[in-house]
C-alpha cells in the first residue's frame, strides 16, 4: 500500500475509534459526560470531550498495532504450519475466549451470580465476530472465514488486556465498541485501500512511459524505420 492510503487508512480508522468512543460515552458515561451537556456546564463538558477524543483516538491506535500485528503473524503462521494453521487458530480462538472469562472470574473472584456482569463482552465479541467474518468471506474469492475470525475474537483479546485487568467495567464499555468497530472497518476495508494503491502505481508507471515516448521523439523515428 502506498503511503498516501496508508495514512488516509489510519487516519479513517482514527476518527471511527473517536466517534464510536463519543456516542458510547454519550450513552453510558453519565456522570462524567452526559450530565454536563444536559446543565449546559460546557467548560466541564469541553474538557470530558476532549478527554475522550484522546481516548477514541488511542484506542484506535492500539487497534492498528494489533491488525498490522495480524497481517504479520497470518503469513508466519501460513508458512510455518502449512494447511494445519486453520485447525492451530480454531484452537487459539477457543483457548482465547474461555482464557478470558476463566482468568476475569480467578482475578476478581466472581461467584456464578456476578458472571452475567461480564459474560456480555466475549458475547458482543463472538457475535461481532461472526457477522464481520460472514461479510469478509463474501468479499473473497477463497474461504477467510476463519482467519477472520480469528482476528476478530483473539485479536480483539489481545487489544483489551489491559482493560480486562481492571474490575471497573466501564473500562470494558469505553474500549470494547471502538475497538470492535476499528477491527471491523479494517479488515473489511483493507482490499479496497490495496486495490486502489496497485491502480495507482500502474497508473504512474503508465503516466511515465508515455512521458518517456514524448521526450524521445529519436525512438518514435527509429520505429518507423
Amino acid at each position: 500500500m502506498s503511503s498516501k492510503y496508508l495514512v488516509e487508512f489510519y487516519f479513517k480508522t482514527l476518527l471511527i475509534g473517536i466517534i464510536v468512543t463519543l456516542v458510547v460515552c454519550l450513552l453510558f458515561e453519565y456522570e462524567t459526560f452526559t450530565k454536563y451537556l444536559i446543565s449546559f456546564e460546557l467548560g466541564e463538558f469541553f474538557v470530558s470531550f476532549i478527554w475522550y477524543i484522546a481516548y477514541g483516538a488511542l484506542i484506535a491506535t492500539v487497534s492498528q498495532l494489533v491488525f498490522f500485528a495480524y497481517l504479520f503473524i497470518n503469513p508466519l503462521g501460513l508458512s510455518i504450519f502449512k494447511s494445519f494453521w486453520k485447525v492451530i487458530q480454531i484452537f487459539i480462538i477457543i483457548v482465547a475466549i474461555v482464557d478470558m472469562v476463566y482468568l476475569r472470574l480467578l482475578r476478581f473472584d466472581m461467584d456464578t451470580t456476578q458472571i452475567a456482569t461480564f459474560i456480555w463482552v466475549p458475547i458482543l465479541i463472538i457475535i461481532t465476530a461472526i457477522i464481520v467474518s460472514y461479510f469478509k468471506n463474501k468479499q473473497s474469492e477463497t474461504n477467510v472465514i476463519v482467519p477472520a475470525l480469528f482476528f476478530m475474537i483473539v485479536m480483539t483479546i489481545v487489544a483489551l488486556i489491559p482493560f480486562l485487568k481492571v474490575d471497573d467495567t466501564r473500562w470494558l464499555m469505553r474500549s470494547i465498541f471502538a475497538i470492535l468497530a476499528c477491527n471491523a472497518f479494517q479488515l473489511l476495508v483493507l482490499p479496497s485501500y490495496i486495490k486502489k494503491s496497485e491502480q495507482r502505481l500502474k497508473a504512474r508507471s503508465q503516466t511515465k512511459k508515455e512521458f518517456r515516448k514524448k521526450s524521445n521523439p529519436d525512438n518514435k523515428n527509429s520505429d518507423k524505420t
